[in-house]
């Protein structure tokens, strides 16, 4: 329930990123379509009196008079006959002006309003969008709504000079429109993501249930294995008290105790690595000097009968602390140190170094023991794998790779360092932090 939360939870906010993004998206195009517009207007501004125009003769004095306006130059009436041409062939007009003329133009917004309708006629071919000038002191030009967009203020038609500014219809399904290969990007990662969710949940369940089903059948297999092995068991104690003087009795119920304990040694290692994918707690606060007495008491209780030598220096060990758990160092150091007796072909002598480092614990594990050959050395962390060369020898193939994932749930890593027909030297790193 907690992972279909959190996964909803995830995918929402996908959702919430991905529309965020789109708005800003478009935003931006509004924002370049805005700039577009500007650099249009200005263009067509340029353009207009640069080719548009021609010279036309003034003729004073001429009836039909629609404005009379002093002041005027001869390149402001040009521009005035300009801007008839786009109106309505009915629509003329004629300027008078007195022989005298003046640098200053008196145009009144009447007028002015009446040139630009015809600046704004002819742009309109070259803008496809609705486009509106107004005078720039218009007070309703402030009124501004969300899907119109206002000019910054400019002068035209030059050397009349008339402050506009224009309002356009921001085409918002045009923008769309031009935006559609983005929402379609958007669309296909959320599905992308989603069905993501969906096979590897789908995965999930059918690793889970199948993870079940091995559990059962081993635990299952376990139990039918031990209780025949306790019966045998059983059956040679008796036999050892009813024939303790035949030495060849007493050799026949040794090799069997033998076996009956590599085969409980068996069964245990498959119920550790069927337990491995369940949850660990890794949350105790460990120094040097305790995992010093995990190993000691490693020894002293698997391998005190047994002719081994453990040696440790902790000369290189300091107050630095690790975060572990007792458990998984104990079972660590039990199949490393197994696995280092089985190898060895006279008495074991096992150094453990330990080296105190600023992101955690170095432990050295070095035997004395046959070695490894180099073309199994980097499968010697697999589980079951048992090296060809001493396929004699008893074990399952489980101990180093039990180790290792021990050492991956602590967030550390177990290595081969060297290995040689004088010994083997493992490393195990422990962090002092788990993320």
């Amino acid at each position: 329930m907690r992972k279909r939360l959190f996964a909803s939870t995830i995918i929402c906010l996908v959702v919430i990123l991905q529309i965020a993004w789109l708005i800003q998206y478009y935003q931006l195009k509004v924002d370049i379509y805005c700039e577009d517009f500007e650099k249009e207007l200005f263009e067509y501004n340029v353009e207009f009196f640069t080719k548009d125009i021609e010279y036309e003769k003034i003729k004073p004095g001429e009836e039909n008079v629609h404005f009379f306006h002093q002041g005027l130059m001869p390149e402001q009436v040009k521009v005035l006959h300009s801007i008839e041409r786009s109106f309505d062939s009915t629509m003329k007009f004629n300027i008078i002006y007195p022989d005298s003329t003046s640098n200053e133009t008196y145009l009144d917004d009447t007028f002015q309003n009446y040139l630009i309708k015809g600046f704004e006629r002819k742009f309109q071919k070259r803008w496809s969008e609705e486009v509106i000038f107004y005078l720039a002191n218009e007070e309703y030009v402030k009124d501004v709504k969300n899907n119109e967009y206002f000019s910054s203020v400019m002068k035209i038609m030059y050397p009349l000079n008339i402050n506009v500014q224009a309002k356009v219809q921001i085409p918002a399904r045009k923008i769309l429109l031009n935006m559609l290969p983005i929402i379609i990007i958007a669309l296909i990662i959320l599905v992308i993501f989603i069905s993501t969710y969906y096979i590897l949940n789908k995965l999930y369940v059918e690793q889970k249930i199948i993870n079940q089903q091995k559990d059962i059948f081993i635990n299952q297999m376990s139990h039918d294995f031990r209780l025949p092995l306790a019966v045998i068991k059983s059956v040679l104690n008796n036999i050892e008290l009813k024939y303790d003087e035949d030495s060849d009795t007493k050799k026949i119920t040794n090799i069997c105790h033998n076996t009956i304990n590599n085969l409980d040694e068996m069964v245990n290692s498959v119920l550790t690595m069927s337990g491995m994918n369940k949850k660990v707690e890794v949350n105790e606060i460990l120094e040097g000097k305790d995992v010093i007495n995990i190993i000691d008491k490693v020894k002293e209780e698997i391998f005190i009968n047994k002719n081994v030598k453990i040696e440790i220096d902790s000369s290189k060990i300091n107050n630095n602390k690790i975060v572990a758990s007792s458990m998984l160092l104990r079972q660590i150091f039990v199949n490393m140190f197994n696995n280092a007796i089985t190898y060895c072909e006279k008495d074991p002598i096992i150094k453990v170094s330990l080296i105190s480092l600023d992101k955690g614990l170095e432990i050295y594990i070095e035997d004395n023991g046959i070695g490894i050959p180099d073309e199994d050395k980097e499968h010697i962390f697999e589980d079951f794998y048992r090296i060809t060369k001493f396929s004699t020898v008893n074990g399952s193939g489980l101990g180093l790779y039990i180790a290792r994932e021990f050492v991956n749930i602590m967030q550390g890593s177990l290595k081969l360092k060297s290995s040689s027909p004088q010994g083997s030297t493992f490393v195990v790193f422990i962090p002092n932090k788990i993320n």
